[in-house]
């Protein structure tokens, strides 16, 4: 908790932070869930998060939704898997996967529960990132895909975070 008040007070923090704090709360959502998810976090060689920076508590909506939409319902296995490399000059791409139940499904629970509460966490990170990226040349990308088995069964979400280096 600590670590997230201090963190949340700054405009800006280096990745390694980030990853910690991810992991810190990886970690306590997990004991919720008997320790049943596996996660990975994989940083490419190239990447040296000491240096590169980015708005605090970014990664933790798209972990949130892995968490509490794709995996508390799933059965079986239930894994994250977090990768950071960087794909070409100027930008990093954050890569958050796990092996869910997919958006469908999810999106189908949510509308059968009969307390309905309006989600800002993806909507206040795009926020956050355009206040990150402002007077800057480049900008960020968030994309989702929908991963599918070799039946085409829904398998887990992938999220794509594509933020420049500043």
């Amino acid at each position: 908790m600590r670590q997230i008040l201090e963190n949340s007070s700054a405009k800006e923090i280096c990745l390694s932070k980030e990853l910690e704090t991810m992991n810190l709360y990886l970690n306590i959502e997990n004991i919720r869930f008997s320790n049943e998810i596996v996660y990975t976090m994989e940083v490419d060689e190239n990447v040296d998060p000491t240096y590169i920076k980015v708005p605090p508590m970014i990664l933790q909506p798209f972990l949130e939704n892995a968490i509490w939409h794709g995996l508390s319902s799933k059965k079986g296995k239930k894994t994250i898997d977090i990768h950071i490399k960087k794909p070409n000059v100027g930008f990093i791409e954050i890569t958050i996967e796990d092996n869910g139940i997919g958006r469908d499904e999810a999106n189908q629970i949510k509308s059968k529960k009969t307390l309905k509460r309006k989600s800002f966490g993806l909507e206040i990170t795009r926020e956050r990132l355009e206040n990150f990226v402002k007077n800057k040349q480049r900008s960020f990308d968030i994309a989702f895909e929908d991963l599918t088995d070799s039946e085409n069964k829904p398998c887990g979400t992938r999220v794509i975070l594509t933020i420049p280096l500043i």
